[in-house]
């Protein structure tokens, strides 16, 4: 029996150290151009993006005991109450989130409900509404930078995107949608039009929520795979090797059956699912960090410093480079196939 079992276990660490990640394929790639012309490669590490610095959150004016037995009639009050004790000094930034919101959303109607008699008080409490309206935009960057799972989504990881998955994508995609949606509700002073409750359940589904950072991390990766490989394959002198008249070009023949097999069937359409993907949360990113230019850039496809124009840029080149081979060598890329 013990033996059967440390068998087991040897079989379950070989097949767990077995699996593959696009990453690999490419290196791969590398290897097998590498087995054919004299090539090198320089290391490309990636940290993370942009770390975001968390606002300095102005002085508020604050509500006095008296103040606040004044208005206790006000559903406001008890928000107050909750915020003044020991627990909402020390909350979290969605939760101080919240409580702001729901603060404007209460306060109007309290400060309705006072007399004439009580004109210093409406003056200090509509002071204070004020000063929640114009603190809620730094509350929200607050969450971006504090908040765990918003932290997450910037952060490198080694997991990359499988080929074709999907896993967690429609959950990372429905939380963004709803963060964009209030940070604008926000910036527009809508905020009737919101409903706090969303911010803990976009943070919820965000929780464990890998989908993200490591669709940044696998572009990351792929881009510099393709920048590397270009730049190495740049130094090689066609015309004097590979495609030198009058020689055979049985090895440039292998070179090209390693450029169809190993880049053309697994890894082009993997960098195409990247460019998908990335299509659909960039937009999403671009609007979150909008306030961030040095991150919010890397969001923005239209800039050529994005992700995505990175990403496409690079395949573009590295295919580029292929072309010119295909010319100078005079080969057809689809003569033969690759073993």
């Amino acid at each position: 029996m013990r033996r059967l079992l440390l068998t087991s276990i040897s079989l379950l660490g070989l097949l767990i150290g077995c699996s593959s990640q696009p990453s690999d394929d490419y290196a791969e790639y590398q290897k097998r151009l590498a087995n054919v012309v004299d090539v090198t490669y320089n290391t490309i590490s990636y940290s993370g993006l942009v770390k975001l610095t968390p606002p300095s959150l102005p002085k508020e004016p604050t509500i006095s005991l008296i103040e606040l037995a004044s208005i206790n009639h006000c559903e406001v009050s008890r928000y107050i109450a909750e915020h003044n004790n020991q627990l909402g000094k020390v909350a979290v930034p969605s939760e101080q989130l919240k409580y702001a919101i729901r603060f404007i959303q209460l306060m109007p109607k309290c400060i309705e409900s006072l007399d004439d008699k009580n004109a210093q008080l409406k003056s200090t409490l509509a002071n204070a509404l004020i000063a929640k309206k114009q603190a809620a935009s730094m509350l929200f960057q607050l969450m971006l930078s504090r908040e765990r799972e918003m932290q997450s989504l910037l952060i490198a990881t080694s997991k990359e995107i499988p080929v074709l998955g999907i896993e967690g994508k429609e959950a990372a995609i429905e939380s963004l949608t709803r963060l964009v949606s209030i940070n604008a509700k926000i910036d527009a002073q809508d905020f009737d039009a919101i409903t706090p409750q969303d911010i803990t359940l976009a943070l919820k589904n965000l929780n464990q929520n890998s989908y993200v950072s490591a669709l940044i991390s696998s572009t990351v990766k792929q881009t510099n795979f393709n920048e590397q490989t270009t730049v190495s394959l740049n130094t090689i002198d066609l015309q004097n090797t590979l495609c030198k008249k009058g020689r055979a070009k049985n090895k440039a023949e292998i070179l090209s059956n390693v450029f169809q097999t190993f880049y053309i069937a697994p890894i082009q359409p993997y960098q195409s699912q990247l460019v998908g993907s990335l299509e659909q949360i960039s937009p999403l990113l671009y609007k979150l960090y909008a306030k961030t230019p040095s991150l919010a850039i890397k969001f923005d496809a239209t800039n050529e410093a994005s992700l995505l124009a990175k990403l496409k840029d690079s395949a573009k080149e590295h295919v580029k480079w292929w072309q010119g081979f295909y010319k100078s060598c005079e080969i057809n890329p689809f003569k033969s196939k690759a073993r």
